[in-house]
């Protein structure tokens, strides 16, 4: 039978979602869902070999080709299954921790207080929260502006003013700026930006970066050998892995984790629907 992607994502999400309390979606998954992205999560980095598990497990038992990992950015594991059709990647990018100006901001179990359920299944952030994770550190300038326009600031700032409940829990995870970083984010939400409240945790952020110097030199390390791993660089581009997927892994097997998986020949056997 043919199974199409929205399916298979939701059988990963569902299992995922049984597999921890503190593992959930990190924000809006329908990109990924569709095949034109990937999906957000966040689990803490001591569990990232049972979600890796649980990958490896999904992707074998719904007939995928392989499974690509690395852990090349700091704070962030990313998953890689191949399959068929003309969308053949499906990749997870699961949160540990966010680092900002250097510093480590929060870990994924500080927000295990501000998930909630999906009414399709699956653990997720509250909308506010996920508001406040786009948000920070991504969304904001180095003089405390912010860095996007258009519909995507929209969207995230919607997420802030939709659920300010999701927005304060979130900011528990900042430890002791939590209020400055509900105050600046419910703010945002209410079209009052406040430039200088941004600014002055970006300037928490850079002075407790500078105070952990091997979390700063790790961060400023992989921005600087970003474009070295062939990953993070080339498995966005659906088109050039469905034109020769053995070679984009043998590539990929010079630096990163591959598994080949063993398709299964009975009945949970799936031909992979684009």
């Amino acid at each position: 039978m043919t199974v199409d992607r929205y399916e298979l994502w939701r059988r990963l999400l569902v299992a995922l979602t049984e597999g921890a309390p503190n593992w959930g979606v990190a924000g809006n998954v329908d990109e990924g869902l569709s095949g034109d992205g990937d999906v957000d999560l966040i689990a803490p980095v001591a569990e990232w070999h049972r979600v890796e598990k649980h990958f490896r497990g999904w992707a074998e038992a719904n007939g995928l080709s392989s499974v690509v990992s690395c852990t090349h950015r700091p704070g962030v594991l990313e998953l890689v299954a191949l399959g068929a059709g003309e969308k053949p990647v499906y990749q997870v990018e699961v949160l540990g921790f966010r680092h900002f100006r250097g510093a480590r901001l929060y870990r994924a179990e500080d927000l295990a207080a501000a998930m909630e359920m999906d009414p399709r299944g699956w653990r997720r952030l509250r909308p506010g929260a996920a508001g406040v994770v786009k948000l920070l550190p991504n969304g904001v300038t180095w003089s405390g502006g912010l860095k996007w326009r258009g519909p995507k600031a929209q969207r995230v700032l919607t997420l802030l003013r939709d659920d300010p409940e999701g927005v304060r829990g979130a900011a528990d995870a900042f430890g002791s700026v939590r209020g400055l970083v509900a105050t600046a984010t419910l703010r945002a939400g209410q079209g009052r930006w406040s430039r200088w409240r941004m600014s002055v945790i970006g300037l928490w952020a850079l002075v407790r970066g500078l105070g952990h110097p091997k979390s700063f030199l790790a961060r400023a390390g992989f921005r600087l050998r970003r474009g070295r791993c062939e990953l993070l660089a080339t498995v966005k581009n659906q088109e050039l892995v469905r034109r020769d997927p053995e070679e984009w892994l043998s590539r990929m097997a010079a630096e990163h984790e591959v598994r080949w998986l063993k398709v299964s020949s009975g009945p949970s056997t799936t031909e992979i629907g684009s």
